[in-house]
């Protein structure tokens, strides 16, 4: 734990007050109770040192002791807490940073399904990127499947990214397909007025929307 915590540049400090920050914000809401949340030394009642095991600590604020209480912290607050976003955004799941043989940095975003939906996914990246706008090439950035370019573009955009894209395939295959033929494909596959893909998930959506068994 600590060497991830290491890797992704948090401390202690950091994550009690963003817990706390983000706990009140949403405590009236959920009619929580009121707690007090610390770092200590994990044995005893200490300060923890750079060398010591620590914990995060939560005490209750609310002088009542009753079973209820207890059994709301157990049930309801603790699994809140543990589910709270001390760094980053619930909508992406993962970020890789990929270095091209040109030696061009490429940022790959992958999105949550539990946190975000593909209709939104582009627009809220785009929107959690305001802080570097301008170190992205926009022009040359897009979702990363089909589906993604359709909902956030529209199907124009999304039946020219995949006849490019096909094409690229099928020539780095030594394929020779007619471009007609690639069309034909493409239209096919947005006849239904959406665009899934060429893939499974994409023919049985497209099967279902166009009602053919």
């Amino acid at each position: 734990m600590q060497e991830m915590m290491t890797k992704k540049r948090l401390g202690l400090t950091l994550v009690v007050e963003e817990l706390t920050e983000q706990y009140n914000a949403k405590r009236d809401k959920l009619n929580f109770p009121k707690v007090y949340i610390s770092k200590g030394k994990c044995s005893a009642d200490h300060e923890c040192g750079n060398r010591q095991t620590c914990c995060i600590t939560v005490v209750t604020q609310d002088d009542s002791n009753s079973m209820s209480q207890l059994d709301t912290i157990k049930k309801r607050v603790i699994p809140n807490l543990l589910a709270l976003l001390v760094k980053g955004f619930l909508e992406f799941k993962k970020v890789e940073i990929q270095c091209q043989e040109d030696s061009e940095l490429v940022v790959k975003v992958v999105m949550s399904e539990e946190h975000c939906k593909s209709v939104k996914f582009w627009a809220t990246l785009q929107k959690s990127c305001i802080a570097i706008m301008e170190l992205i090439d926009w022009e040359r950035s897009r979702p990363g499947s089909v589906y993604d370019i359709f909902c956030s573009y529209g199907i124009d955009s999304a039946w020219k990214y995949f006849v490019e894209s096909l094409r690229s395939k099928t020539d780095d295959i030594g394929r020779n397909i007619r471009r007609e033929h690639l069309l034909v494909v493409a239209n096919c596959l947005s006849v239904s007025g959406q665009f899934h893909g060429l893939s499974s998930q994409g023919l049985k959506q497209q099967r279902t929307r166009l009602s053919i068994s």
